[in-house]
């Protein structure tokens, strides 16, 4: 039936076609073999790009570290690094080391002397020693974590020696007690005689009192030396102290600890994002850097930045400004709130320092080198534990600005096929 009609339609369109050709007159038609027809020479025009690029996928294209950065619901983007550093070094300054030290004290009786009847010869002593110090730090007191300290008695009368030693410098935190030493010693006609003591520091405190730029303790010695009538001395007996402190360690100290320089660990910040972003001159806006410092120590501190600096190929770029031109100070805990940390926050900006032109030259990094004074403009008594540690954070923020001189922006893009262009003598790419 399909193929019927199909035959139908055929043959009416024939028909039409004789009754057209038959009411012209084919005289009039043109000679088709003298009929020049030109080649076709037109020009194409592709649409290759129809997009908006934002700073936003610059950023995230072009930046591989994207911690550096954060774009606000405002779309403000702010490079923001974070640099931390912990100082814990009490010893840097005062430190207390091992040390030996003695003294003697000569017979009352200074000549060859025979005892008449049976009595005693009476010594009674206050000796002071010195406590030393690595830097001459003027202590009050040391609240010991460890020690060993040492007494030895030495006489060198032939007869027998009752003795009493105490030591009220140093005293038992627990107890109240003071370290004493007790005996009674006899030579046997064979001097000199010895009696040693040792005793662990740990959970005492020594007490100490400054004289002519030297820190002292003290030790009283009462000695009676027991003569039979007829004995003899002649005249060149003494008593001998010795002592000795191994492995001091303290948990708390006290004193005026004088003014000290200390370094802090160098940091390092990769400003690289300027690299990736291509180009010199970018303009931000009102960068900044906070430092946030809890400090453990029982010392007002100035920290010095007049060494901080910025690198750009190889060249160095010096930080300047007031913020530069004297340390800052960190404020401390006084003796009576001893362990409180106190935290000081202060800001380097374009008012107070040349950031915004450091940051301005594009440099690869910047390098915090700093430095610092103990006690700096103070004269408040000190102190420091084992738990005391100077803990510095530094958030550097660079608020960034659309605002881009010598900006390099590359992107790809892909083609369709372009085999269906072959012959074209004129193309013409549209990136919009």
């Amino acid at each position: 039936m399909i193929n019927y009609l199909t035959t139908i339609k055929s043959y009416l369109v024939i028909a039409l076609g004789m009754i057209l050709l038959g009411s012209c007159n084919l005289d009039n038609l043109p000679n088709l073999d003298n009929t020049y027809l030109p080649n076709y020479e037109g020009s194409v025009a592709l649409l290759l790009v129809n997009d908006t690029v934002n700073i936003r996928e610059i950023l995230e294209e072009t930046i591989t570290d994207t911690s550096t950065y954060d774009i606000t619901a405002e779309e403000r983007i702010i490079f923001s690094y974070e640099i931390e550093t912990d100082y814990e070094l009490g010893s840097e300054f005062v430190e207390i080391n091992s040390f030996e030290d003695g003294a003697s004290i000569p017979s009352p009786i200074k000549s060859f002397f025979i005892a008449p009847i049976d009595t005693f010869v009476i010594i009674s002593h206050a000796f002071s020693f010195d406590f030393p110090t690595a830097d001459e730090e003027q202590l009050d007191s040391i609240y010991y974590k460890d020690a060993d300290f040492t007494l030895e008695f030495i006489s060198t009368f032939p007869y027998e020696v009752d003795y009493q030693i105490s030591v009220p410098s140093f005293v038992n935190l627990e107890t109240g007690d003071s370290i004493a030493m007790r005996s009674v010693i006899d030579p046997s006609g064979l001097p000199p005689a010895r009696d040693i003591g040792r005793f662990d520091l740990s959970g005492y405190r020594t007490s100490l009192v400054s004289e002519s730029d030297s820190n002292k303790f003290f030790i009283n010695l009462d000695a009676k030396i027991f003569l039979k009538a007829g004995e003899v001395l002649s005249g060149n007996e003494f008593i001998e102290l010795k002592l000795s402190i191994d492995g001091p360690e303290y948990d708390v100290i006290f004193g005026s600890f004088g003014k000290d320089t200390f370094d802090v660990e160098e940091q390092r910040i990769d400003l690289s994002f300027f690299e990736d972003l291509g180009g010199d001159g970018i303009v931000f806006e009102s960068p900044r850097i906070e430092f946030n410092i809890n400090n453990g120590f029982g010392l007002p501190t100035g920290l010095d930045f007049s060494r901080v600096y910025a690198l750009k190929d190889g060249d160095t770029i010096h930080f300047s400004g007031s913020f530069a031109d004297n340390p800052q100070t960190i404020n401390a805990a006084p003796v009576a709130n001893h362990g409180e940390v106190v935290n000081t926050i202060f800001e380097i900006n374009e008012n107070n320092s040349n950031l915004r032109d450091l940051l301005a030259s594009s440099p690869d990094e910047m390098v915090f080198n700093l430095s610092g004074y103990s006690n700096y403009d103070s004269d408040q008594s000190n102190w420091l534990d084992t738990e005391s540690a100077m803990d510095i954070t530094a958030k550097v923020s660079i608020p960034m600005s659309f605002q881009i001189n010598g900006f390099e922006y590359e992107n790809e893009v892909e083609l369709d096929d372009l085999s269906q262009l072959e012959g074209t003598q004129e193309l013409t790419l549209l990136i919009r």
